[in-house]
């Protein structure tokens, strides 16, 4: 749109096309430059006038900090009449960026509440109820303790753990108790076998005499 104003040297109608970006609040300079550099005419918002050179280097946009640059060549039938250079402020984008992070770390924050409730849940129907049936198994391989039972508090693999340890302490209670009986058994037999030979030993002594 600055083409005509540039070939025809007509400062005032550059100056208009530029004038047309004061709708957007973001851009705070406009220049266009002719051939050789010089500025033809520019548009800045009230508080930002300033005046830059057409950057040395090739055509293209720079970002800094708050800001963006945009310089683009304006070329006629191949041949450069001049330059244009827009800078607009990031206050978008950083806006943008500032909604983005709030919403990523309230996700995060979320994210980390449901994992811990997940978690908690976890270690009261799965962890705690491991770790009281291995301190139960503890108890009976050191202690001897086969009193202690398992408390069944579902009905899914866990419950079925539990119930099985209990029907094994059960059975070595069970097992324990008769080979206790069958101790005390042999105890009995070994006494009466004692007496027995004491009473054949007095005999056999009689006997002699």
């Amino acid at each position: 749109q600055c083409t005509a104003a540039l070939m025809f040297n007509v400062r005032k109608d550059a100056e208009e096309t530029l004038g047309a970006l004061r709708v957007d609040p973001d851009i705070e300079f406009a220049a266009v430059y002719t051939r050789d550099g010089a500025l033809f005419a520019r548009y800045w918002q009230p508080g930002n006038a300033q005046t830059w050179s057409p950057p040395s280097q090739p055509e293209g946009h720079r970002f800094g900090i708050d800001h963006l640059v945009l310089y683009r060549n304006i070329i006629v039938n191949d041949r450069q009449v001049g330059a244009v250079l827009i800078r607009s402020n990031l206050r978008k984008l950083h806006t943008l960026v500032f909604r983005y992070l709030s919403a990523a770390g309230l996700v995060l924050a979320i994210s980390l509440l449901v994992t811990y409730g997940v978690v908690s849940r976890l270690q009261q129907t799965i962890t705690r109820p491991v770790m009281d049936l291995v301190r139960m198994m503890e108890g009976v391989s050191q202690r001897k303790d086969f009193t202690v039972r398992a408390k069944q508090t579902s009905k899914d693999e866990l419950g079925a753990l539990a119930n099985g340890f209990n029907e094994m302490v059960v059975a070595i209670q069970e097992r324990d108790r008769d080979l206790n009986e069958h101790r005390r058994d042999l105890e009995r037999t070994v006494a009466d076998l004692k007496n027995s030979t004491k009473e054949l030993q007095e005999a056999n002594a009689k006997l002699r005499d």
